[in-house]
């Protein structure tokens, strides 16, 4: 569409006309509304949306940081980083989706396994480069590689919860292209979630 009404020029600045917001404002509910049918939420608060985006920082740090072997540090990690991003009251909750995820069936069959933590990959494929961090990259026996990405989540309805896990799959389609492009192996890549509404960690398959 065109925006067809007058855009004016004051003290340097662009203006637009009163049409041309209401398009704009119409435009922006129409995104919104679209990533919602993908399992978006719309920020409408904003604070709201900020500490669960902290809490979500938080639980990467702490599995990145934690030895998976000796899980009994959880409660005092997780004070040091609630502590260190300023959300103290937010401990029990970022206890119990680390929990979770460390309790998980995938993260207890890798403790035999070499792997390797928020490692950084990046490759050039088609001009375009491709890069970003695998929250765990594991290495199987017969030396191919299993991708594993964390996702927290505050959703309660696992058909909603299916449809935000399709919408994280270009990305982890990307880390297979760049293991792919540096002559490796990939066999499989998984969406870990939790949410505190969930009692354990949910496991999605990424079809690659």
């Amino acid at each position: 569409n065109v925006i067809n009404s007058k855009i004016t020029k004051a003290d340097n600045n662009i203006e637009f006309s009163i049409h041309d917001r209401d398009y704009i404002n119409r435009q922006f509910e129409y995104i919104v509304s679209k990533s919602e049918d993908y399992g978006y939420k719309n920020p409408s608060d904003d604070y709201a949306y900020s500490k669960n985006s902290t809490i979500g920082n938080v639980v990467h740090e702490i599995m990145k940081n934690i030895d998976f072997e000796d899980i009994k540090q959880l409660e005092n990690i997780a004070g040091v980083f609630c502590d260190r991003n300023d959300i103290p009251s937010e401990k029990s909750k970022v206890i119990f989706l680390c929990n979770n995820l460390l309790s998980s069936t995938l993260i207890k069959s890798i403790r035999n396994k070499k792997y390797y933590k928020e490692i950084w990959v990046s490759s050039r494929i088609d001009d375009y480069d491709l890069e970003g961090f695998i929250d765990l990259l594991i290495e199987n026996d017969d030396k191919s590689y299993s991708i594993i990405d964390y996702k927290t989540t505050s959703e309660k309805n696992l058909k909603n919860l299916l449809k935000s896990s399709e919408s994280y799959k270009s990305q982890i389609l990307d880390y297979v292209k760049i293991l792919k492009n540096q002559n490796k192996v990939v066999k499989e890549a998984k969406l870990l979630f939790v949410s505190e509404y969930m009692e354990e960690a949910f496991e999605y398959n990424i079809d690659i």
